[in-house]
């Protein structure tokens, strides 16, 4: 996938986020947690910061971390992700009215 669609596109980052999932579930954790880590590094660098791909795999990797025995680390990774989505929820522009609502207004 890398040589087709190139080592930073989204699909190929997410094929390796999965990857990374089928070998911490084959309890082969040093493995996934090198290729997490990889891939959750090229989204922070290549997808937009808001991006909830970059979240899940933030995650993923914390649930490696914690199955490592690194419980400090997991934990830090873990709340990093609410706090980001948060802040990016807060600075987003309010919804748009639909049109509709808009002429019901001004008829008014």
């Amino acid at each position: 996938m890398k040589e087709h669609l190139g080592p930073n596109d989204r699909d190929t980052l997410t094929s390796q986020q999965n990857l990374a999932v089928v070998l911490y579930k084959l309890e082969r954790l040093e493995e996934s947690e090198a290729l997490q880590r990889e891939a959750w590094e090229a989204m922070k660098k290549h997808l937009r910061p808001d991006d909830p791909e970059i979240f899940c795999s933030q995650n993923c990797l914390a649930e490696v971390l914690r199955a490592l025995k690194r419980p400090e680390e997991a934990e830090a990774l873990a709340a990093a992700p609410a706090a980001a989505l948060a802040s990016a929820r807060s600075s987003q522009k309010p919804p748009r009215q639909p049109i509709s609502r808009l002429v019901e207004v001004s008829e008014s």
